[in-house]
């Protein structure tokens, strides 16, 4: 896989929303997931997105940032329910998100609470990616990728912090960075 040209791997980009920065005191409130198939087909049909319920009220600070509010979730599964289908639909594939171990820690931190194994062989952080394939950008944040690639894409949950809209974008940014690494020699993970 890591010698694999990058056109020719599946990748599931994923992105969360939480309560908080830490997993031991914070909880997801979102999860979702799109793939992306050899050649750089990003199917939009074939996501993953889940609102979980987090057992504690979401502070405001964390509301302010993904909108989300203690009406949408109460209703929801609890993450238990939620990460066995995550898991299956990310497994065989390389896990891509950007700024990806905050994400990570919060998988995986969840997913030992839930005695699950995590399917994933390899993880890619698109900030990384991205400051690789167009340096001297003043700020690596999505929202300035998503202006730079001037990514214009429309989607249900059409808000800027909902994990499905940021999970799409950051699938954009991916093949984005990786067609301009190929055309300087970095063609797989190795040359990373």
């Amino acid at each position: 896989m890591r010698n694999t040209p990058f056109n020719q791997l599946t990748y599931t980009v994923i992105d969360t929303e939480t309560t908080g920065y830490s997993p031991k005191y914070a909880k997801m409130v979102e999860i979702a997931a799109v793939k992306i198939y050899p050649d750089y087909q990003i199917d939009y049909n074939d996501t993953f997105s889940a609102l979980i319920n987090p057992e504690i009220d979401i502070p405001y600070n964390a509301y302010k940032i993904h909108r989300i509010s203690n009406e949408m979730v109460q209703d929801k599964p609890l993450i238990h329910e939620v990460l066995p289908s995550f898991l299956s639909f990310a497994s065989k594939s390389i896990v891509v998100g950007h700024n990806i171990n905050f994400d990570m820690r919060f998988i995986e931190y969840e997913a030992a609470c839930c005695l699950l194994e995590l399917p994933f062989s390899c993880s890619i952080d698109t900030l990384k990616i991205a400051k690789k394939a167009v340096p001297g950008l003043p700020a690596y944040k999505l929202d300035n990728l998503i202006n730079y690639f001037n990514i214009n894409i429309s989607l249900p949950e059409n808000d800027r912090h909902r994990a499905l809209f940021d999970a799409v974008n950051t699938a954009i940014v991916l093949t984005e960075c990786f067609k301009i690494l190929e055309k300087q020699g970095i063609c797989n993970i190795s040359h990373l």
